[in-house]
């Protein structure tokens, strides 16, 4: 099993080196890579997603990744950052570390606690509606951005 903090060690990883890429460059994309990077800053080690190996497809191995019930979805976004690493997978992936595929499994949820203190955007709706009033949400805004990505 991938564990939260290599998880999100490989997310910060990608996004901060293709921000920088972009900053440096002057691509149109840097506020999309600005974005992404925000997004698993926020989250942090304890807001990403465990893995549960399931199997190979070809020479990449598959992950599963279980839901967390009160995190919004940002499986979209989560899968583009992915996407770079098995693109890049000598730049990105630690030394003697296998890229590897992701997907939401829905049906598997983590038993892994809420994060408190997170902008408002970062939870379920349906979660956060049921939570004791005690439960603390960050007053700083957080702005989704739809992202389109031009598949080949």
């Amino acid at each position: 099993m991938l564990s939260y903090s290599k998880k999100f060690d490989t997310c910060n990883k990608i996004t901060s080196t293709l921000l920088d890429d972009r900053t440096a460059t002057g691509k149109d994309d840097k506020a999309v890579w600005a974005y992404l990077h925000s997004i698993v800053e926020t989250l942090g080690k304890d807001g990403m997603s465990s893995d549960k190996s399931e199997h190979e497809d070809g020479d990449v191995q598959v992950f599963r990744l279980k839901t967390m019930p009160w995190r919004a979805d940002f499986s979209h976004e989560l899968q583009i950052i992915d996407e770079q690493c098995l693109a890049g997978a000598a730049t990105f992936t630690p030394q003697g570390s296998k890229p590897t595929k992701h997907f939401c499994n829905a049906n598997r949820e983590s038993s892994h606690q809420a994060i408190e203190g997170l902008p408002r955007a970062f939870y379920k709706p349906s979660w956060l509606k049921d939570q004791p009033p005690r439960f603390t949400i960050s007053d700083t805004k957080f702005q989704r951005m739809e992202i389109i990505v031009a598949r080949p």
